[in-house]
Order: structure tokens, then sequence, then C-alpha cells
């Protein structure tokens, strides 16, 4: 696999795009999957809810 991309909606039953990893996409355990198989490409995530860096950095921010 050479590059994985991430976005996030807020129900599997309504296209509406959130800031990705506050939606229903498990992302920490994606990129937890991802980090312990030894993937070493591309990640790219869209950030299509129009919440920005700012959006970004709340929905990755680390507990």
């Amino acid at each position: 696999m050479a590059a994985v991309h991430l976005a996030d909606i807020e129900q599997p039953e309504a296209f509406e795009q959130v800031v990705p990893g506050t939606g229903a996409s498990p992302h920490a355990s994606i990129l937890k999957v991802l980090r312990d198989g030894g993937f070493d490409g591309w990640i790219s995530v869209e950030e299509a809810s129009g919440n920005g860096l700012d959006g970004l950095a709340a929905g990755f921010a680390l507990d």
C-alpha cells in the first residue's frame, strides 16, 4: 500500500462531512493499525467541513 486517504462523515447513513477525527470513522484505530503494521507511505487528510487547520488540530489532538 502506497497511500491512505482519510476523511470523515457525521454518521454512516448521512453524507455530511465533518472535521476528520470527530465523526463516524475510527481514525485513531486506523492510524494505530497502520503504525503497528509498519506503514511508511503517504497519508492525506481531507478536511471538507470548512473548519480548516484549526479543525484538523482539534480532530487529531492527543488525549
